[in-house]
């Protein structure tokens, strides 16, 4: 019986210290992977090649992170305000709102009159911001098309979000990623190291014979 009882300690024992060095080897999988995939955003945008936003000129805003356009779509910020512009609502304008402005006849058969006409509903709504292709906007545009930073290593580290499909802007932050993965392993640690501890010094020892 004590010499099961030995050896399902030494399995159980076993298996902790098993379950320990894989969950250090995955974190440290985990970690070299984020940062190879990070070294082929840097510097690259995370917004879809050839697109752009455009606002109404009178807007004073004139920059926004990829996160504040991120929460702009998502209806999370509604006015300028909020992003140190005019206390004006904000007004989603993409390919498919356009026909609450105009109609498809405007539109032309092959969408050839779309550039005037994004140009026209953006310069009539102040709170207006427009995301098209760059080929529908005209290059007499009468706004203002927003900068659009690139990802930066302090971005990539510091970002709370990690949505690679997210539109217009994709969110590439491993924080969320590096803190869930930490936590991951603190709950093993904990739940590891209590056994272990009980095993080594709580079991009760054979009786030494003379």
């Amino acid at each position: 019986m004590k010499g099961y009882k030995k050896y399902t300690e030494k399995t159980i024992e076993g298996i902790l210290f098993s379950s320990s060095i894989v969950t250090s080897i995955t974190v440290l999988l985990i970690v070299f992977f984020l940062f190879r995939e990070g070294l082929g955003l840097f510097s690259s945008s995370p917004y879809e090649p050839n697109h752009s936003l455009g606002i109404n000129k009178s807007n004073t805003v004139t920059n926004l992170t990829s996160r504040q356009v991120k929460d702009i779509f998502d209806q999370q910020i509604t006015n300028w305000k909020d992003l140190g512009g005019k206390n004006d609502t904000i007004l989603l304008l993409t390919l498919s709102d356009v026909t609450n402005y105009v109609s498809e006849e405007e539109l032309g058969a092959e969408y050839e009159n779309l550039p005037i006409k994004v140009d026209s509903i953006v310069a009539a709504n102040s709170g207006m911001i427009a995301y098209f292709p760059d080929t529908y906007f005209p290059d007499n545009f009468s706004g203002t098309l927003l900068n659009q930073d690139n990802i930066t290593l302090s971005n990539f580290i510091a970002g709370r979000e990690w949505i690679p499909t997210a539109t217009p802007a994709a969110q590439f932050g491993v924080l969320p990623l590096i803190l869930g993965t930490l936590w991951v392993s603190l709950v093993q640690y904990c739940w590891h190291y209590p056994l272990d501890w009980r095993f080594q010094f709580t079991s009760p020892k054979l009786p030494i014979s003379d």
